[in-house]
């Protein structure tokens, strides 16, 4: 049996802002690093045992 340790779900959201306020302020979710600047600026959220990025 194969075990998953963890997961990761990547996202390109059309209105980047507008996703970090949903996901960071409205669902709460804990953020785990930021990187990038300008149209390539990016946010990685935890998710338990995975990452939303």
């Amino acid at each position: 049996m194969v075990q998953v340790l963890s997961s990761r779900i990547l996202l390109r959201p059309t209105d980047p802002d507008r996703s970090r306020d949903f996901y960071g302020r409205r669902l709460g979710l804990a953020v785990h690093r930021e990187f990038g600047t300008g149209e390539e600026r990016g946010t990685v959220y935890f998710l338990g045992n995975g990452f939303l990025e």
